[in-house]
């Protein structure tokens, strides 16, 4: 009975891992112009440009890119994108590098109060104005993400449109977080009571 129990629970802990571990469902974009791609090197970020991303983070690898239009780039208003998506996610933007503080700039509002700037990291394009997108990142539950406009107060210095990326939360356990006392006699009660 014990054997039973512990097998059964290790293939929920796979099939939950592996299910987090799978491609988030993005649907409902609005823009509806606005497109979902996979993120990589050499792929194209805007509906109405032919730049491409030249170097990519590795940390990133599988993320969904919902790919916008630079013609946006002077966009305002709360809910200027939105989209669904199926599970937990971190949604992350690149923003325009021009538009950060170490470079004179100032990113949106919406950005800097509900995004968490992501240090080291950044995706080298093809337009060279700009050179790179920064990172900005914040989590998410499943249903509607609403992203403010890229030109919304006191943004400046930005020339060009933000992306979106997205990829599945992850589950991070750590040495410290997991008690094996307690778990053990979690376990080992609802394994008593079974019988």
């Amino acid at each position: 009975m014990i054997k039973k129990s512990v097998s059964i629970s290790l293939v929920l802990i796979l099939l939950i891992a592996l299910g987090a571990m799978a491609e988030v469902g993005i649907s409902k974009i609005k823009p509806e112009k606005y497109k979902v791609a996979e993120a990589a090197e050499g792929t194209k970020y805007y509906v109405d440009r032919e730049y491409n991303i030249l170097k990519f983070p590795a940390g990133l690898k599988g993320a969904q890119l919902l790919m916008t239009g630079n013609d946006d780039k002077n966009s305002k208003g709360d809910g200027f994108i939105t989209f669904d998506v199926n599970q937990p996610a971190t949604v992350y933007i690149g923003h325009d590098s021009r538009g950060e503080k170490a470079k004179g700039g100032v990113p949106p509002e919406w950005l800097s109060k509900d995004f968490t700037f992501v240090e080291n990291m950044v995706i080298e394009v093809s337009d060279t104005n700009m050179g790179a997108f920064n990172l900005w990142k914040k989590a998410y539950k499943a249903g509607t993400v609403s992203l403010g406009g890229n030109a919304d107060p006191p943004a400046a210095g930005q020339g060009s449109m933000y992306i979106v990326l997205v990829i599945p939360s992850e589950l991070i356990i750590t040495p410290s977080s997991v008690k094996p006392s307690e778990k053990l006699s979690i376990t080992w009660a609802g394994v008593k009571n079974s019988n």
